[in-house]
């Protein structure tokens, strides 16, 4: 019996993710350091819209992390004047001063998870990655 890759893959990202909310307790959830960081290394302002197709999931679960971010105090949101259905996403300043711990964070885990992993075989898998990503870009978008 085979096991789908995507188990194995999915089964890394979870305990990936997982060890990065541990090194940061106050996140709750691994997703508001992905947006987080996201929000603080653009220039533009995104809506939700646009974070659920850069994140590829659907716009209601950015709807439901957002405003769990903002009950948190990460983020808040301005209704976009121009189209009343949208609504942009701002770091507060406790998300703010959140994005180097969360750095340190992933800088930590990463140390982590490569240990007793020279860089070339680090390499060839991110190489790996890539070359089956594109793979299945045509098929699968």
């Amino acid at each position: 019996m085979q096991i789908l890759l995507s188990k194995s893959l999915r089964r890394l990202s979870r305990l990936y993710s997982r060890a990065i909310v541990k090194v940061l307790p106050d996140l709750r959830l691994e997703h508001y350091a992905e947006i987080i960081l996201l929000l603080a290394s653009t220039q533009h302002t995104p809506t939700h819209k646009e974070l659920a197709e850069l994140f590829q999931v659907d716009k209601s679960r950015i709807a439901v992390l957002i405003e769990g971010m903002t009950k948190n105090g990460f983020v808040y949101t301005e209704q976009n004047v121009a189209d009343r259905r949208a609504h942009f996403i701002y770091l507060t300043n406790r998300g703010k001063e959140s994005v180097p711990k969360i750095q340190e964070a992933i800088e930590q885990v990463n140390h982590m998870i490569n240990k007793q992993v020279d860089k070339t075989h680090l390499d060839h898998f991110y190489e790996t990655l890539f070359k089956m990503q594109s793979n299945l870009v045509d098929i699968a978008l």
